[in-house]
């Protein structure tokens, strides 16, 4: 099972509503936040997504921490060394928390500097644009290329970015494109 962090305040539910039905098509989700545990998907499911307000002590071998836009720290923070961290490029408290920490990150965003943006945007479709080379959770690499995105619900840009930064982080072969959202 692989572990996904979602660093947040407990009541923002708006990029785990959209990562959960979105991770679900790639093998089930185990939910986990402050006051609710769901599985959604397959009795043995591939994520474990754990939703807490500031970063856990973690003893785990690897998996992607994700920065909601919501996330305040309350302390300075130790990123595990073999997470792959994902936040928006206008999420300043995750990218001095990260700069601080000396841990790096896929950022996502509509700048040429971040890691993924937005070639093209139609209803319900996207063009993405992955801008720079990176490492998958099993060490593969990925080179910069574009994909395909088809949302089947009111997905918003900047969830959408993170979302297929996730999956892509996480292995998950883009040349097909991605579903994003329920």
């Amino acid at each position: 099972m692989t572990d996904i962090i979602l660093c947040g305040k407990a009541e923002d539910h708006a990029l785990s509503e959209i990562l959960i039905p979105s991770l679900s098509r790639y093998g089930g989700v185990r939910f986990s936040s402050r006051d609710q545990i769901r599985q959604f998907g397959p009795e043995s499911p591939a994520f474990l997504v754990w939703d807490c307000e500031q970063i856990p002590e973690v003893a785990l071998e690897s998996g992607v921490l994700v920065f909601k836009n919501s996330y305040r720290p309350l302390t300075s923070i130790q990123v595990p060394p073999e997470f792959l961290c994902v936040f928006e490029s206008h999420n300043q408290y995750a990218a001095e928390v990260l700069k601080n920490a000396g841990a790096s990150a896929a950022v996502c965003g509509l700048s040429a500097r971040d890691t993924l943006s937005i070639s093209s945007l139609d209803y319900g479709n996207a063009v993405l644009s992955l801008l720079r080379n990176v490492q998958t959770i099993r060490g593969g690499l990925l080179e910069p290329h574009d994909f395909q995105v088809q949302t089947h619900s009111r997905v918003s840009p900047r969830h959408m970015l993170v979302v297929a930064m996730v999956l892509l982080l996480l292995g998950m072969d883009s040349s097909d494109g991605f579903i994003i959202g329920l």
